[in-house]
């Protein structure tokens, strides 16, 4: 398990370099200003060092990499480096960004760890301040209302989410694991995105990487990794033929995933064969 979520870091991590340490928040815990490193913001969601929350919050930290868990007298949550999934006990909560290291520090999000000790948690934009209540009660919420689109198979699920942050526009592709009740994100990017499941309930999904060069990935679930990149901006998928269609060095190129076969096509026929997909 700890090399699937290496894999999926990488791919989370390629596209995440696109000025994600941009802007700083101002954090008050019960009304009082906290000192420390600054706050982070990423894309909605902002971080903060393990040690300086835990401190304020007076909790307990036990490293153990790359694993961070962090409790009190009744509570015990479990965070993984590069993981979405927040565990307590033997409940997983989803959380849209994962833990990381920035600078030495390992730094969590700030919201997931004040509601799953049950703390309120309170934005405000006009001065970019964050308002943590220990006396205010949030329970956390273990299921969120998300649409899926289902795997052919019904095992896995996928979503996507539009964030707006510094006059930027973000598109996180997240998967659901159904079996385990454990997700995962698999891209993020800040240009644009589409995916589709295929009948071998494999993903295909596009984006832009740190570079702003088009790409399209085809991501195995079972293998919990990339089998193949096409790097192209231009292309469409017929799920009920099973072929891919890209144009990639000047040229327009059909594959059919069933047989692993690439045949170069004319720009006519290519706008013929995906004017209705």
């Amino acid at each position: 398990m700890l090399k699937k979520r290496i894999l999926l870091g990488a791919i989370m991590l390629m596209s995440l370099k696109i000025n994600i340490f941009a802007g700083e928040v101002n954090l008050y815990l019960n009304g009082v200003k906290l000192g420390g490193a600054a706050p982070i913001s990423l894309r909605n969601t902002t971080f903060v060092p393990i040690g300086v929350i835990s401190r304020e919050l007076d909790l307990d930290v036990e490293w153990n990499n790359p694993s961070v868990e962090i409790s009190n007298n009744v509570e015990h949550v479990k965070f993984n480096i590069d993981d979405i999934n927040a565990y307590k006990g033997k409940e997983i909560f989803f959380m849209r960004e994962a833990p990381f290291f920035y600078e030495n520090r390992v730094y969590v999000p700030l919201r997931a760890v004040s509601e799953l000790f049950g703390y309120s948690v309170k934005f405000s934009d006009t001065d970019k301040r964050i308002d943590v209540r220990t006396d205010i009660i949030t329970p956390p919420v273990k299921e969120e209302k998300i649409e899926f689109e289902r795997s052919p198979n019904l095992n896995w699920g996928i979503w996507n989410e539009i964030n707006f942050y510094n006059n930027h526009q973000y598109k996180s592709l997240y998967l659901r694991d159904f079996s385990t009740g454990k997700s995962y994100k698999l891209n993020t990017t800040h240009g644009f995105e589409t995916h589709h499941w295929t009948p071998q309930n494999k993903i295909i999904f596009s984006g832009l990487n740190a570079q702003d060069e088009g790409f399209v990935h085809i991501f195995d679930p079972e293998q919990m990794k990339t089998i193949e990149t096409i790097s192209t901006r231009i292309y469409d998928y017929d799920f009920n033929t099973n072929k891919l269609y890209y144009y990639k060095n000047n040229t327009y190129i059909a594959y059919d995933l069933d047989t692993s076969t690439r045949k170069e096509i004319s720009r006519d026929e290519y706008i013929q064969l995906t004017q209705n997909l």
